[in-house]
């Protein structure tokens, strides 16, 4: 039942994600003040493993999960978007941004986690690769309702219900010594195919 109920989630993630999303800039600002999307150093792919064609990179950020003071998860994610909005943006002489974006949003990236979790959900320590399966939406700095997957010790389906980007000042490193200009903010419910279902909140500071 398990297998049959998440291969009608993939199929149904596969025909939805075919809709994508928003745009790339590097780090400017345009009129408005706006932080113009940066694409950080590091071993970070420009291109969107996964994702329908016609996307852009529109960004990047990283999320942290404490327990006890001790980092549990890191989240790293590329946001991308429908290029065909980014050329509407230009033909109207406006720069597009992350704040002036409101539309469709899928996402690639990397999950690794050094605690393993036992309770509530079965998530064993490791590098999990991952990717879109329904596009969530972008409003402002704010996106919701995206729906990933992360492949690795075991399969996690994620939902990303209400979360926020915010600007990293100094940009923020990953365990691999990427860069990245935005903290990914809010929480990750997982559902884990080794068992259970929790949430983890991501931020980029310890819990005292």
């Amino acid at each position: 039942m398990k297998n049959q109920a998440l291969t009608r989630w993939l199929t149904t993630g596969v025909i939805l994600v075919t809709v994508a999303v928003l745009a790339t800039a590097c780090g400017k600002k345009d009129e408005g003040g706006q932080v113009v999307a940066v694409t950080p150093t590091g071993p970070i792919a420009g291109s969107c493993v996964g994702c329908p064609s016609g996307v852009t990179l529109l960004s990047s950020g990283v999320g942290k999960a404490y327990t006890g003071g001790q980092l549990e998860a890191e989240m790293s994610l590329q946001f991308h978007g429908d290029t065909s909005v980014i050329s509407r943006f230009q033909q109207q002489g406006v720069t597009p941004t992350i704040g002036n974006y409101s539309g469709p949003v899928v996402a690639g990236g990397v999950l690794r986690v050094r605690i393993a979790r036992t309770v509530g959900c079965i998530v064993p320590a490791g590098d999990y690769t991952i990717s879109t399966v329904a596009p969530g939406t972008w409003n402002g700095q704010s996106f919701y309702n995206m729906q990933l997957l992360a492949t690795g010790p075991t399969t996690l389906q994620i939902r990303m219900s209400s979360n926020w980007v915010m600007s990293a000042v100094p940009a923020v490193a990953d365990l691999v010594g990427a860069q990245f200009p935005f903290h990914v903010q809010g929480n990750a419910y997982i559902n884990s195919m080794s068992g259970g279902i929790c949430s983890a909140p991501f931020n980029v500071f310890p819990l005292e």
